[in-house]
């Protein structure tokens, strides 16, 4: 029942474009069962190499040695020679000739049959006239009325003592408009709400400016866009000029993560703690990386160690109240939630 909804899961995540959570889902589910051959086919969809592919498609193979989808993806890869058991894709001919004779002929529509009768045509441009008159009519009039809201009147005395006193006719009235301090919202909801997940990136925890360092702004803004290969690049070269930044480090673990190479991840978090031993960004990124490791790893002394060095870290909390449900223990993911609930 678990592996369904793993492999339900990891459907969805191909379907939104989560290539690798997808990717995450489909190993878990060859590690339990490897003799699935549709579980190597998605895989070889998400994996990046072409090497990595034909494995892929000869692991279904084995599996399944009469499937027909890993018989052509290795055909297509140039794995494996064609040959007459592997039916090829029928070629889709389309009838342009049928296509183009519906085409051709004329719809016969209600607007059509009023424009062939000669008498419904006429009487249509007449009604069409008068609403063009009224129109210009009415707009005429609107013009003459607000022109004269704006006439000024003088009153002149014949003695030259008396100054020309101006006054406006008809005197202009001001309508108080109120006006909300926070916009509402009417119309359809929005189409993101109803995402199980949003596509926003995760806030980053610590953004020390380098500026010696260029690549290490292109990083973080590639960190924004989950482009992790980029992300990577940079911050090795940030690393090359900053060398002894533990942040650096923390954020190029990040992209190793979240690529799914998690012993290269660990070592980059253990070299940004060895720079600063209260980095606590590190300790959950290793508690992470360890569980992806083996999910049966006790990662919550890591998890003390972050919050331990940072009180208001939400993140340590969360997920140290993940790791105390799983271990039985509610009383004190209860505690982690309340104490996330009062930051």
């Amino acid at each position: 029942m678990a592996q369904e909804k793993m492999y339900k899961a990891a459907l969805e995540a191909i379907d939104q474009g989560q290539t690798a959570r997808a990717r995450d889902l489909f190993t878990r589910l060859l590690r339990s069962d490897s003799s699935k051959a549709e579980y190597w086919l998605w895989m070889s969809t998400l994996v990046d190499s072409t090497k990595e592919r034909i494995y892929c498609l000869e692991s279904a193979l084995r599996a399944d040695p009469d499937n027909e989808a890993a018989k052509r993806g290795l055909i297509i890869l140039g794995a494996r020679q064609a040959d007459k058991e592997v039916t090829p894709v029928p070629t889709i001919r389309r009838n342009w000739e049928k296509e183009l004779v519906n085409v051709a002929e004329p719809s016969n529509s209600l607007l059509r049959r009023v424009w062939d009768n000669r008498i419904l045509r006429f009487g249509s441009m007449i009604v069409a006239a008068l609403v063009v008159f009224v129109l210009i009519l009415s707009t005429v009039n609107g013009f003459r009325k607000q022109t004269e809201h704006d006439v000024v009147i003088y009153k002149v005395s014949p003695f030259p003592t008396r100054t020309p006193e101006p006054t406006l006719s008809p005197t202009p009235t001001r309508t108080l408009v109120v006006r909300s301090p926070t916009p509402t919202f009417v119309g359809a909801t929005p189409l993101w709400m109803f995402l199980p997940t949003t596509y926003t990136p995760q806030p980053i925890y610590v953004n020390t400016p380098h500026p010696v360092a260029e690549a290490y702004r292109a990083a973080i803004s590639a960190y924004e866009k989950s482009d992790w290969t980029s992300m990577l690049g940079f911050l090795q070269q940030a690393i090359t000029v900053e060398s002894n930044s533990p942040d650096l480090y923390y954020y190029l673990g990040e992209a190793y993560r979240m690529q799914g190479k998690y012993q290269d991840a660990v070592l980059a978090y253990e070299k940004a703690l060895k720079l600063d031993p209260k980095f606590a960004p590190a300790y959950l990124g290793r508690a992470l990386a360890y569980e992806k490791i083996d999910p049966k790893a006790d990662i919550e002394g890591e998890l003390n160690y972050a919050i331990d060095n940072d009180p208001n870290f939400v993140d340590a909390y969360l997920n140290r109240a993940r790791v105390r449900v799983k271990n039985n223990n509610p009383t004190g993911a209860i505690e982690d939630l309340a104490a996330v609930d009062k930051l």
